[in-house]
């Protein structure tokens, strides 16, 4: 009897003990509400952030695929912390040295594959290989432009950011090793895309910023300028409508591939759904690059799956007849909207500034061949070579290609070859394999690989941080996928 007294006395104290630590938990948390409170929007979202995180680590068990579920969703919402004074005037690369949100994230990451015990080890086995080799090779090609440059932290500024993009890669391509952790990553990045589609679909309903300009430079939505008006252009939380589009693009396109070659009808839906939302800022946006890139990649993930027996004819021409149909319902506005973006004199005169930028890029790439003038310098020598006056003053060439060129010279392109050839043997190698699930996501980086080649010659996407983290992200996926697939044939072998 006395010892289950003795039980009851302290059960009953556990259960007293209760009410007290909800009690001392909520008076803690009402003491950081205050000063939170008192924070601007965008310090609000990082406590809000970081509180999310923090129980992540503390609730979750597999700590390491939570946290690379966040790092991809949230790409879109990438807070930047300068290291030193912000060139707030370029536009073609990094203003200053600084760390993202994602590379916080990144960084824990790494930090949780030390304490596993095997990052050192794990490290030295896969960095002595071409895949891993390839890309430090390129980025390192750009240094030598960093000697020549005219303002040298700019070109540091942009030599950091790549670096830290090969980290992501190098994370992805080692840690992503189950389907489980792939499906959590493409998770993130269909997320990703919903909640811009939702936020785009909001600024163009509202024809406001929705209070995100925070997020970016303008308070107010960018516009496209017509011959007798303007067209609102959302930008969901990325600087300009043609960076957002850069980014859900290539989600679009993982999504399309793994919505034809899956199995299960619900993911199906949810992958064409995720698409469909991707997609959809490229007419609302009214962006011409993009839209131009996205139409062959889709048609390359088209003919691809009808090639291989994964897309059904009837499908294809179901899809058509409902193409069809809407242009036929729509056909005076699809009318407008290319007049508007075709027909017009401002049309004309972007033609003939970025035929201007051209010509100076490839002025200065013929004085500068070998190293060029300095990495993200561009804009820095442009006072140089405005003779006549540029309609586009201080603003990049707009075609990546020639951007480099300019910039890092011969021995910069030759970088970004070595790069593009790497990217695009991966992606074809992992398009072929037998496993639907890691052949759809070879196709959607294959596909995404086409839409960047064709979309940079008129634009400099990729020297911003959300389509350039989308990149990086993507193509370790593409070589993890490859590995998965190396070590499922060892196994069965």
């Amino acid at each position: 009897m006395s010892e289950l007294a003795v039980g009851t006395r302290a059960s009953a104290q556990r259960g007293l003990g209760t009410p007290w630590l909800a009690l001392g938990a909520t008076v803690v948390a009402a003491a950081i509400a205050v000063p939170v409170a008192q924070l601007p929007l965008k310090g609000m979202i990082v406590v809000v952030g970081a509180a999310a995180l923090a129980a992540a680590l503390v609730l979750v068990r597999d700590r390491a695929v939570a946290v690379l579920f966040m790092l991809a969703a949230s790409v879109q919402f990438m807070f930047h912390k300068s290291l030193g004074p912000i060139a707030r005037e370029v536009s073609g690369g990094a203003q200053s040295i600084y760390v993202t949100s994602t590379d916080v994230l990144l960084l824990l990451l790494f930090a949780l594959w030390l304490l596993e015990g095997t990052l050192w080890r794990e490290l030295r086995a896969a960095l002595g290989t071409r895949t891993f080799v390839i890309p430090a090779v390129a980025i390192a090609l750009t240094v030598p432009s960093v000697l020549v440059a005219r303002d040298l932290s700019l070109a540091v500024g942009e030599l950091t950011r790549m670096s830290w993009m090969y980290l992501l890669f190098v994370y992805v391509a080692l840690k992503v090793r189950t389907p489980r952790t792939l499906a959590f990553v493409i998770a993130g990045l269909l997320v990703l895309a919903l909640t811009q589609s939702a936020l785009v679909v909001a600024q163009w309903r509202t024809g406001s910023s929705l209070g995100l300009s925070f997020l970016g430079e303008e308070s107010e939505l960018g516009v496209r300028t017509l011959d007798d008006g303007e067209i609102p252009r959302p930008t969901g939380t990325a600087t300009h409508a043609d960076f957002l589009v850069s980014m859900l693009v290539p989600i679009g396109l993982l999504a399309l591939s793994l919505a034809i070659n899956l199995r299960r009808g619900w993911y199906r839906l949810a992958c064409l759904a995720a698409a469909c939302a991707a997609f959809a800022p490229i007419a609302i946006s009214q962006t011409r690059a993009a839209a131009v890139g996205a139409a062959v990649a889709i048609s390359l993930i088209g003919v691809v799956s009808l090639a291989r027996g994964r897309l059904p004819w009837r499908v294809l021409w179901a899809s058509l007849a409902v193409v069809a149909l809407g242009a036929a319902i729509y056909w005076d506005e699809i009318q407008r909207r290319v007049i508007d973006n075709l027909g017009t004199a401002q049309f004309q005169k972007e033609i003939a500034s970025r035929v201007e930028l051209n010509d100076t890029a490839l002025l200065i790439a013929s004085e500068h061949p070998v190293l060029g003038i300095g990495l993200n310098n561009f804009e820095q020598v442009l006072d140089r070579y405005d003779v006549y006056g540029l309609i586009f003053f201080d603003n990049p060439v707009h075609n990546l290609y020639l951007l480099v060129l300019s910039e890092t010279g011969l021995v910069g392109l030759a970088g970004l070859v070595l790069m593009a050839g790497l990217a695009v043997r991966v992606a074809v190698r992992l398009s072929a394999v037998r496993d639907r699930l890691l052949s759809a996501v070879g196709l959607g980086l294959l596909a995404t690989l086409v839409f960047f080649g064709i979309e940079e010659i008129l634009t400099f996407a990729l020297r911003h941080d959300m389509p350039l983290a989308i990149l990086w992200l993507l193509l370790g996926l593409g070589v993890a996928c490859l590995r998965m697939d190396r070590a499922r044939t060892l196994e069965t072998a």
